[in-house]
């Protein structure tokens, strides 16, 4: 058994983003064998049940800090501070914090810690600012490539967003080419991933990646209700902007092409926290639905006839295509969409270039029920079969097998 610090910026719960469903499911296999601390910042309002840990850690330890607005004046603000008083990225400076960064040290002079793991690149500026006496081994374990998904984000944007997009993936890319050479390693989630890291970053310390991973119990097959009107879902996390702007897209460049073909069709938008812009959608008169927050997302997603995944925008891998495949439902996405993943086009999913040659793909997976039930029946054997966390907790501690004992 191994005494393990794990370092986060933010509460697991609500598991609502597949950030938070990695971390934590991989964190639960990993308390059965390991004693896990986990210190991590959290916002000052943060209510009881974001601060439970109980099933993933041995302990938590909690660094309240002031969280800078996510609109408004307030973001501009903050955003403009950054820009004037640090080199670094606005997503690594909000994060700072010079109080995680001693108590990671003293936890470490009291109890000492066989490995650390710094979970994604934002506490990674506390890590390398901790005044250790003498540093554990630690581990960056990164869910994307940060600089390419601002890069990406840079290539759609228009107006002020378009300028301050480049400016951050200029500073991202400066900080994630230097910051995680100073790790005794980094775990990656996709080959692809480990390809930029290496042939991009010039990082030599890259360990591997880990697969995703997916609780196929919990997304079991439902059988649909007959009265229900027949739709297609879209499920993730809508206040990241990268689901907004593919969301966006789809509706605005394969939708109304979608609906002439299948009349009566909805579009229901699943996932947390929608912007006003995605609200507005459900008044447009085109059969959109959003749910909004939602406790379970299964019951929204019952007898869904496809999952669509329109994205432009991404990094890492996409949790919520192995979500839906083991529910059984099949899963049209754009290339970027499923990147990373270790999915066959035409037999595990469909896949389009990008979003406008979406609607071929999902209208023959509209018209073919015998196709749909292939693609259904084969993307639900490969998570089943290879996938759980279980299996990818598994290979992530194989990869630091030399600090784990």
């Amino acid at each position: 058994m191994a005494r393990i610090l794990w370092l986060k910026t933010g509460s697991l719960y609500p598991a609502d983003t597949g950030g938070r469903i990695r971390s934590l499911n991989m964190l639960k296999e990993l308390h059965r064998r390991h004693e896990i601390t986990y210190l991590s910042l959290l916002p000052r309002e943060s209510d009881a049940a974001a601060r439970d840990y109980a099933d993933f850690a041995s302990r938590a330890v909690w660094i309240d800090y002031d969280e800078p607005p996510a609109h408004g004046y307030g973001m501009l603000g903050a955003v403009a501070t950054s820009l004037l008083t640090s080199r670094l990225p606005y997503v690594i400076w909000k994060y700072r914090s010079r109080l995680m960064a001693e108590e990671m040290a003293r936890l470490h002079r009291e109890t000492p810690f066989d490995l650390i793991i710094c979970d994604y690149l934002f506490p990674s500026w506390s890590f390398l600012q901790a005044p250790f006496e003498k540093r554990p081994p630690a581990v960056l374990f990164q869910h994307n490539v940060e600089a390419m998904i601002w890069k990406r984000r840079a290539e759609v944007a228009t107006g002020p967003m378009k300028a301050f997009s480049w400016w951050q993936w200029r500073r991202l890319f400066t900080y994630e080419c230097a910051a995680p050479h100073r790790f005794d390693g980094v775990i990656a989630v996709s080959p692809d991933d480990v390809r930029i890291m290496e042939d991009d970053y010039g990082l030599t310390n890259v360990l591997g990646d880990v697969p995703t991973g997916v609780d196929i119990d919990y997304f079991a097959p439902l059988v649909g209700d007959s009265r229900t009107k027949p739709f297609i879902a879209f499920l993730g996390s809508m206040d990241w902007a990268a689901n907004c702007d593919g969301v966006h897209a789809f509706v605005q460049e394969v939708w109304p092409e979608i609906r002439r073909k299948h009349p009566g069709l909805i579009f229901r938008i699943i996932g947390r926290n929608p912007p006003k812009g995605i609200w507005d959608l459900v008044q447009s008169g085109q059969g959109i639905e959003v749910t909004g927050t939602v406790a379970d997302v299964r019951p929204c997603l019952q007898g869904a006839k496809a999952a669509v995944v329109p994205l432009r925008i991404g990094g890492g891998t996409r949790l919520k295509i192995f979500e839906c495949l083991a529910a059984g439902i099949p899963v049209v996405s754009t290339e970027i969409g499923a990147e990373g993943l270790p999915v066959e086009n035409e037999k595990h999913i469909l896949l389009a270039r990008d979003i406008p040659v979406l609607g071929a793909p999902l209208s023959r997976l509209l018209s073919d029920d015998a196709l749909a039930g292939r693609i259904a029946e084969q993307g639900r054997a490969l998570v089943c079969q290879h996938y759980s966390w279980a299996a990818a907790t598994s290979v992530f501690e194989n990869l630091m097998g030399r600090w784990l004992h």
